[in-house]
């Protein structure tokens, strides 16, 4: 008997390797980075009060800096491992050409896009957009995926 659904085969997605995934619902993943976002933004902000009694700009400044060094320290710890909000959301990364997880440095730079470039570009594409910029293509080149752990293990038992 099939345990994928109709919704998981919308979900399928073949790896370059020929490994079959489930890709993660978007909800999961947002939530994955919802809560990894907040770990940061509660480090940067902890950075920012716990330096308040100097000078306010100082703390300011520590506090931005903390927010992209802080991400791809995160990232690093994620290594061969998942961060807190994809454990929480039951998401992995994996790589798109052979199904392995990052390695260090490259979960270091996941981490750092996804909390640092993805929003600002998102905000920059949401300002093009009230400023009435009509080219908002990104050409960006797709290594990486986010997976349902268990729909992807159950298809996996199956085969």
């Amino acid at each position: 008997m099939s345990t994928t659904t109709r919704n998981d085969d919308k979900r399928l997605k073949t790896l370059a390797n020929g490994r079959r995934v489930i890709k993660a619902k978007d909800r999961y993943i947002f939530g994955a980075w919802l809560l990894d976002w907040s770990i940061i933004l509660v480090l940067s902000l902890g950075t920012y009060i716990a330096l308040l009694n100097g000078d306010p700009l100082v703390a300011l400044i520590a506090a931005l800096a903390v927010w992209p060094a802080g991400s791809f320290i995160y990232g690093l710890t994620t290594c061969h491992r998942r961060s807190l909000g994809q454990a929480a959301a039951g998401t992995r990364t994996v790589r798109l050409d052979n199904g392995g997880i990052p390695g260090f440095w490259r979960a270091g730079w996941v981490m750092f896009v996804r909390m640092v470039i993805y929003p600002f570009v998102v905000a920059v594409l949401l300002l093009g957009a009230l400023g009435g910029s009509a080219n908002a293509d990104l050409d960006a080149k797709d290594r990486h995926v986010s997976i349902d752990v268990r729909a992807t293990a159950a298809l996996e038992g199956q085969d």
